[in-house]
């Protein structure tokens, strides 16, 4: 059996894929049936007729396997116009990172599979020698109409006084990491004001959880990671409720530490790209 990853990762790309990440978990794993499936690469040209695809988003043209097609939608929320119908018709699994569904995908009646995004326990992951300079740090996108609430809510931490530091945008892997080490609280606002949703559980939420402690905000999906709040991490239905929060995990640092630790252990526990694969593995079992 041989799985292919269909997902495209530009070559200027510094952020990574889903794909790049389960290749990684499936290192991990000693899973050498698992390989990217490029266009441009010799292994695709190899196999005109593949059994097995995962069509991850994002990817450039959709393939279908003879034994099993899968599909994995990431950005729900931005209800993207390349996510469409005839693609979860032709698979036989259609999995989705978060619950929030665009109108116009609910004509499909096939069954949606919420599967969570994921972190790395190798790369996302507390570095002690780090100095945690900043009570919380940002990287990452800003500015647009999507993200205006997750800038009121940094200006309105930085208003009560809360250190910050915006590291911005376009840092490899690696550096990514390191900048939100520098962090003590793990804040968190999602994408909000999309067509379709205020919030999701995102790619971000698992990260930060393996380095802890996490302060986020709230969504109904929180409720079903097997995690438990005020032990594992933060969430906050508003302002006060984020501002009390923020002040409790600055002035008990020991409180903070353990948060950080549980959440951790529960994130290495459920939420690794190795567990979403061997999630993977199972689903297409029922195919052979």
């Amino acid at each position: 059996m041989i799985l292919y990853l269909n997902c495209y990762h530009a070559p200027t790309q510094v952020s990574w894929t889903k794909a790049d990440y389960l290749m990684l978990a499936a290192k991990r794993l000693g899973w050498n049936w698992v390989l990217p499936y490029q266009n441009d690469t010799q292994s695709f040209k190899n196999d005109t007729n593949p059994e097995y695809v995962l069509n991850i988003e994002p990817f450039q043209k959709f393939i279908k396997g003879s034994k099993w097609t899968g599909i994995w939608e990431i950005d729900i929320s931005l209800d993207r116009s390349e996510m469409n119908v005839s693609d979860w018709i032709a698979s036989d699994t259609v999995l989705v990172a978060n619950s929030n569904l665009p109108s116009r995908m609910k004509i499909f009646q096939g069954e949606k599979i919420v599967f969570f995004q994921a972190c790395d326990p190798t790369i996302h992951k507390r570095m002690p020698l780090i100095p945690q300079k900043y009570d919380f740090v940002f990287s990452g996108s800003a500015g647009f109409e999507i993200y205006k609430e997750r800038s009121r809510m940094m200006d309105m931490l930085r208003f009560h006084k809360f250190t910050f530091q915006d590291f911005g945008k376009g840092h490899s892997l690696a550096n990514y990491v390191r900048k939100i080490n520098e962090g003590k609280v793990q804040f968190i606002r999602s994408v909000s004001k999309t067509p379709i949703a205020e919030s999701q559980v995102e790619q971000r939420f698992f990260e930060c959880l393996a380095i802890g402690p996490v302060l986020k905000d709230y969504h109904p999906d929180l409720e079903e990671l097997g995690l438990v709040e005020s032990k594992d991490f933060f969430w906050y239905r508003n302002d006060s409720e984020m501002i009390f929060k923020m002040r409790y995990l600055i002035d008990n640092p020991d409180f903070a530490k353990q948060m950080a630790a549980n959440g951790r252990r529960k994130a290495l526990l459920y939420h690794t790209y190795d567990h979403r694969l061997v999630a993977i593995k199972n689903i297409i079992q029922e195919y052979e």
